[in-house]
C-alpha cells in the first residue's frame, strides 16, 4: 500500500494520544483529548463527499487491469493502486522476478462503510486511508503446496453430490421457478463469487466435510442454472472466482464445464453486464457494492445484503456483503423473490433472487 500515507496516518495516530500531555508547559488543564484523529474525520468525509457526487467505488477497466497485473506479479515490478479520486498508487512488488513465488498477491476489497465511518478501535485507524476502495494483500502459499499432494480424488465426490441435489426438492423447485423468471431476458452467463474452495486442505475447525458438501453443492447449483437458461440458441457458460481454489478444485471445475476467472479476486467483476447471473453464497467481498458501480447483470441471486450495519462503528460490525445507499438504489430496478431452500443445501442463510425490471438495461460500461 501507499507506504508514505500510512506513516504520515500512523504519526497523526500518535500525535492525537498525546493532546493532553500538555508538553508546551502551559498552565492549567490539559485540553480534553478528541476520540477520533483529525486525520481520520477528514478522509472519511473526503471519501463521503466523492460518494455522493458520483464517484464509483469499483470501475470495470481498473478490475481488469489490477488483476492482469497481480496474475503476472513475477513479471511485474509494481503495481498501480487507482483510488476512487481518480489518483493512483504505486506498491513495490516484493515476487517481481522470484522464480517459485511462495506468495500469493490478492485483491482485499474495501466497501462503503469501511471509507465513511470511523472506528472506536484505535488499533483499526491505520486501515482507514483516503479514497482507497481496495489493497493489495498477501496469501503464503507453504501450506498449500505443502499439501497438495495429499488430497483425494474429487471427481467421484462431486458426482455424488451433485445427484443428491439433482434430485432434491430444492432443485426441482430451481427448475420450475427460473425459467419462468427470466421471461424475455438474454442470459449467456453465470458468474459465481466466493462459493468457495471444494478440496478443503485448510482445516476449518473439524467442519470439514460439512463445508466441502456446501461449497460442492453451490458448484452444482451454478451448473444447474446453465443447464435452465441454455437453449439452442443461447449456450450458457459458467465462470467462477475464489482466490481460495486449488490446483485440484481448478482441475475438478473444467473436467465439469466451469470456468475460474479472477485468480486474484478482481477480474470476475470486469465481466458482469446485463446477459449476467451473478450468483454468490456469503462471500467475502462487496459483492453487491461492486456490482452496483459496474452493470445491471439480468439477475443476482444470494444471500447478499441480508446483514445489518450496527450503530457501533466498529470494524467487527461491517459485514463484507452488506447494503449501502448505492446498492439501495440499485435494488429498485429488481424484483425480489426468495429460493427456497428447502434440505438447507446452499447456506443456512436464506437465499434470494433479484431479478432485473424489464425495461431496465444496463447504464454502466465503464
Amino acid at each position: 500500500m501507499a507506504g508514505s500515507e500510512v506513516s504520515n496516518l500512523l504519526e497523526s495516530l500518535s500525535k492525537s494520544e498525546d493532546v493532553g500531555s500538555n508538553k508546551a508547559g502551559q498552565d492549567g488543564p490539559d485540553p480534553p483529548e478528541s476520540n477520533v484523529p483529525l486525520d481520520i474525520i477528514e478522509a472519511t468525509q473526503k471519501s463521503a463527499d466523492l460518494y455522493r457526487s458520483g464517484a464509483r467505488l469499483y470501475v470495470r477497466s481498473d478490475l481488469e487491469r489490477i488483476e492482469n497485473e497481480l496474475s503476472h506479479c513475477q513479471t511485474t515490478p509494481s503495481f498501480t493502486i487507482r483510488r476512487i479520486d481518480g489518483s493512483t498508487v504505486s506498491v513495490k512488488n516484493p515476487m517481481y522476478g522470484v522464480s517459485q513465488p511462495m506468495w500469493k498477491p490478492y485483491i482485499q476489497f474495501r466497501h462503503y462503510w469501511h471509507m465513511v465511518r470511523g472506528c472506536i478501535d484505535r488499533s483499526s485507524w491505520h486501515t482507514i486511508l483516503p479514497c482507497y476502495s481496495y489493497c493489495i494483500e498477501w496469501k503464503s502459499l507453504a501450506y498449500r503446496q505443502f499439501k497438495e499432494n495429499e488430497i483425494e480424488p474429487l471427481e467421484g465426490i462431486f458426482k455424488n453430490v451433485r445427484k443428491r441435489w439433482e434430485r432434491s426438492l430444492t432443485h426441482d423447485w430451481l427448475v420450475d421457478n427460473l425459467a419462468m423468471l427470466q421471461g424475455t431476458r438474454r442470459i449467456t452467463k453465470i458468474l459465481c463469487f466466493g462459493l468457495g474452495n471444494i478440496s478443503k486442505e485448510l482445516l476449518y475447525n473439524g467442519r470439514d466435510e460439512e463445508w466441502r458438501l456446501y461449497c460442492m453443492t453451490q458448484h452444482a447449483v451454478a451448473l444447474s442454472m446453465a443447464d435452465i437458461f441454455r437453449s439452442e440458441a443461447t449456450d450458457v457458460k459458467v465462470f467462477v472466482q475464489d482466490p481460495a481454489y486449488s490446483k485440484a478444485d481448478k482441475a475438478l471445475l473444467k473436467s465439469v464445464g466451469i470456468t475460474v476467472v479472477g485468480e486474484c479476486g478482481a477480474g470476475g467483476f470486469s465481466m458482469i453486464d446485463d446477459e449476467t447471473v451473478v450468483f454468490s453464497c456469503c462471500p467475502s467481498v462487496p459483492v453487491a457494492q461492486i456490482v452496483a458501480d459496474v452493470g445491471r447483470p439480468a439477475m443476482i441471486i444470494g444471500n447478499s445484503m441480508i446483514s445489518r450495519i450496527l450503530n457501533n462503528a466498529s470494524f467487527s460490525s461491517y459485514p463484507a456483503d452488506t447494503k449501502s445507499p448505492r446498492t439501495r438504489e440499485m435494488m429498485k430496478e429488481y424484483t425480489p423473490h426468495v429460493l427456497e431452500d428447502k434440505e438447507k443445501f446452499i447456506s443456512t442463510s436464506k437465499m434470494k433472487m433479484f431479478v432485473r425490471n424489464e425495461e431496465i438495461r444496463s447504464t454502466c460500461t465503464n
